[in-house]
């Protein structure tokens, strides 16, 4: 978020406007030559839905946590060719304490990817369900798609205990059944619901893509997250699964992030594999921190 509030702050700065939005951790050469606001408005905290963009929005302060969250219940991509979609239906996206928890893989590639360009697209390489090993959109090229998954915001509940419901119908016409997302607040962080709707009995595969130098540690059905050498947070699995954390490899084995244009790094990715349940799967996120780490980065 530095970047998006260096460029707000300056253009305030240009147009003699006060500062809309929360000012930039550090001072740029741009600041100066704009004559930037040196104050900026509070962090927004709250729950907030842009139901156009397709996004919900979540910042809030949970037990000692500074706790932000987006939800991605958007079309595939722009128009009717999505040339620059992934297939990352109900994805989410998660900081604490501005550190990354949960994050977006990126893109590393265009027309020269191959391999590349396909997984950093997949659904697999993003933080949501994936059924049978296949993507929720069917790919057609490095840029086009020749299905397309349409996501539905079902429900918001505002508040303290929020909840949001959202699906999408990527996998109705292949495997028979509807992928329906539950995020909702819980005590100590907050927990994740995932549910096929329909008749079903393929494998299938929720997966957490985390940041460069992570930490995991797995333990039975729980995985432990480390950032800078203390707990962050404690993934719990509500049904028996395989829990795996995977770290580069090749395309579709691995852990990737791609920070800008023409660049990757190895990350870790947790997977929990197996038949859902009909109830379906709750993946609970505990927020922890100060615990220091016991092992090195896998």
């Amino acid at each position: 978020m530095a970047y998006p509030s260096s460029v707000s702050s300056a253009i305030s700065g240009y147009v003699r406007a006060p500062m809309q939005g929360p000012r930039p951790p550090q001072a740029e050469l741009r600041d100066a030559l704009l004559q930037a606001p040196v104050t900026g408005a509070p962090l927004p905290y709250g729950l907030k839905t842009f139901a156009d963009g397709g996004y919900t929005v979540i910042r809030e302060a949970r037990e000692g946590h500074d706790v932000h969250i987006i939800m991605d219940h958007a079309p595939l991509g722009y128009l009717s060719i999505a040339a620059h979609g992934h297939a990352d239906a109900l994805s989410l996206v998660v900081t604490v304490d501005g550190k990354p928890l949960f994050i977006d893989p990126g893109t590393y590639l265009y027309h020269s990817g191959g391999a590349w360009r396909d997984w950093f697209r997949s659904t697999r390489a993003h933080n949501t369900l994936a059924l049978a090993g296949s993507d929720q959109s069917i790919m057609s090229g490095a840029f086009n798609w020749s299905h397309k998954a349409a996501a539905t915001l079902e429900l918001i509940e505002e508040g303290r205990n929020w909840r949001i419901v959202a699906s999408h119908d990527g996998y109705q016409k292949r495997f028979g059944c509807l992928h329906r997302r539950t995020v909702t607040a819980d005590p100590c962080g907050f927990s994740i619901a995932d549910a096929l709707v329909g008749d079903n009995d393929q494998m299938a595969e929720v997966c957490f893509q985390l940041a460069p130098g992570a930490v995991v540690e797995i333990e039975t059905r729980r995985a432990n997250i480390y950032y800078d050498r203390q707990l962050l947070a404690q993934l719990s699995f509500s049904h028996m699964g395989e829990v795996r954390s995977l770290l580069g490899g090749p395309p579709g084995s691995g852990g990737w992030f791609s920070g800008s244009f023409g660049t990757k790094l190895p990350a870790p990715r947790i997977v929990w594999s197996g038949k859902l349940p009909l109830h379906g799967l709750v993946t609970r996120v505990e927020l922890v921190g100060g615990t220091p780490v016991a092992r090195q980065a896998q």
